[in-house]
């Protein structure tokens, strides 16, 4: 009596950093399995080693097969801007990762705060998420006192901006 045995073949699976797979192990010829690739929160999927893009596959089990989740961390975008001054720190940000914006005022103008409210014109950020920031900056203003001396008057004088022509009477 001559005994037959189906052949059996490995199928390797791997994560790199940020996720997790299932799916692997030893299977007979021809076995459909199917392979799952899970992200760990505040990570993306973005390919097997084989170039395939799916996060879930099915595959036919004809050979030991070797294979490598792909992850990668999710990242946002820090938008920062404003007029009368110049924004520092703003860009593309892996998740969790602190960066620091700083707003500094051109000459004659002051920093009065951020669009969200806070004050502090170097400030400390979590990127958690997209951003989209304004510095707001105040022109200088300056006030112009007039007085006539005897006999006569004078008019004109006010508060201005930094830079305004004024006209005194």
């Amino acid at each position: 009596t001559a005994n037959f045995e189906i052949d059996c073949h490995i199928v390797t699976v791997k994560a790199g950093d940020g996720g997790f797979v299932n799916g692997g192990g030893k299977f007979a010829y021809g076995t459909e399995i199917t392979l799952t690739a899970t992200p760990n929160e505040h990570y993306h999927f973005i390919g097997w080693s084989d170039g395939v893009k799916s996060v879930e596959r099915k595959i036919t089990v004809t050979k030991n097969v070797d294979l490598s989740a792909n992850f990668e961390i999710d990242t946002f975008t820090v938008t920062a801007n404003g007029n009368g001054g110049t924004v520092n720190g703003g860009g593309r940000f892996a998740y969790g990762t602190e960066i620091t914006l700083t707003a500094t005022p051109n000459e004659h103008y002051h920093f009065i705060g951020w669009s969200d409210g806070v004050k502090s014109a170097e400030r400390k950020l979590t990127v958690t998420k997209d951003v989209d920031l304004s510095a707001v900056f105040e022109i200088d203003y300056h006030t112009v006192n007039v007085t006539a001396g005897n006999g006569g008057t004078v008019s004109g004088g006010g508060r201005f901006a930094y830079g305004t022509s004024i006209i005194l009477n």
